[in-house]
């Protein structure tokens, strides 16, 4: 049933708002008034999961004005930025600042990739370091590939195990590509089931 917006409007005036208990646990956050050109803070009682507030600007100004006039708030849920961080610190100085879910997994993402950037070469190290299991079976794995040259990985794994030798795939694949190991691999000679005559 299509309904106008000033419909809507009128209902909820009508019904009038609820009175809600003093928010404890809060989020603030910027949102966009207008995409690019304005943006607001929205403010968040945590606890029962609603909008409680939008203010004008993303300034300290607004949100620390907010924060004082509801001194029952004990934990404010936050971004990284600078203005909010200082709105908290003097508009509730007893509530606890904490981060958002979402700028914890930024803040956990970005720790992750240094760690990463900063040990690329032994990560790399590490992958083409032989697995001591391969490694303690190379000879017979070069001696299947000698007498079945083509040979799929996956086939190459089955024929082990049937010699009980425990490998995958994968570390058939790394064993292969280590610089001194080369192996030679003509085309499929599989039929495509795609192809029927």
């Amino acid at each position: 049933m299509p309904v106008s917006g000033d419909t809507v409007l009128r209902l909820i005036r009508r019904r009038g708002t609820v009175p809600s208990p003093s928010p404890r646990v809060i989020g603030i956050d910027e949102w966009a008034w207008r995409r690019g050109r304005s943006y607001g803070t929205i403010v968040c009682d945590l606890e029962r999961r609603h909008v409680i507030d939008l203010l004008p600007t993303r300034s300290s100004a607004p949100v620390r004005d907010w924060l004082t006039a509801h001194p029952s708030v004990t934990v404010v849920s936050r971004d990284r930025s600078g203005p909010y961080a200082e709105a908290a610190r003097t508009g509730a100085p007893t509530a606890t600042q904490v981060a958002d879910r979402w700028h914890l997994l930024v803040n956990a993402s970005e720790a992750l990739r240094g760690i990463v950037e900063r040990h690329q070469s032994e990560i790399r190290d590490c992958g083409q370091r032989p697995a001591p299991a391969i490694e303690a079976h190379a000879e017979r794995i070069l001696q299947v590939d000698r007498e079945r040259p083509q040979a799929f990985l996956h086939e190459v794994r089955d024929i082990l195990a049937e010699q009980g030798v425990r490998t995958s795939v994968s570390g058939l694949w790394r064993f292969f590509a280590r610089p001194r190991i080369t192996r030679k691999k003509g085309l499929s000679t599989r039929q495509n089931r795609s192809v029927r005559k």
